[in-house]
């Protein structure tokens, strides 16, 4: 559910703005969720995680997110949470790591995302679908002149026409 925006904020004809228009935790919630959850959002550099195994933890709107570059050399991103019972994986803002563990049962992921083991797979049945519990992905992710985006909308614009002419500043500076 969308928040609801406070009325009367803004006086148009005294061109003023309240201070609550900046403080409020509703226009806080209510920005998150009409802006940074549905549109493209820099989540890095890829000269943060040169290494196969180097991570950064990072907000993506309303969610924590690890941005890795995997054991095969991609980036990627997944949600900083566990599948089971939803703790922040990585707690630290950067780091190398081959696998991410949960603090609170030890599931173990690999740094793809991939579940390695939930430490009690004996308890599922024999004919779990285990990839069912790999983390969730950023839907979108795109670089560009190394810029690491990351977006959840599945139909966000492509990145190419949201950076649209600053585009070309950005290639001139990176």
């Amino acid at each position: 559910m969308t928040p609801k925006i406070p009325k009367g904020l803004v006086d148009a004809d005294a061109g003023l703005v309240s201070r609550e228009a900046f403080t409020s935790d509703e226009i806080y919630a209510a920005e998150v969720s009409r802006i940074f959850d549905r549109t493209w959002i820099y989540l890095g550099h890829e000269s943060e995680i040169p290494n196969a195994g180097d991570y950064v933890t990072r907000q993506l709107g309303s969610a924590p997110v690890i941005v890795a570059r995997t054991s095969a050399g991609a980036v990627q991103a997944v949600l900083n949470s566990c599948r089971h019972r939803g703790p922040k994986l990585c707690r630290d803002e950067a780091g190398r790591a081959t696998n991410f563990v949960c603090p609170y049962h030890g599931w173990s992921y690999a740094n793809d995302g991939r579940l390695i083991t939930t430490t009690f797979d004996h308890h599922f049945p024999q004919d779990t679908d285990f990839s069912q519990f790999n983390l969730v992905k950023v839907p979108r992710l795109e670089i560009k002149f190394g810029l690491i985006f990351g977006s959840w909308n599945t139909d966000v614009v492509p990145l190419e026409d949201y950076l649209n002419d600053m585009g070309w500043y950005l290639e001139a500076f990176f």
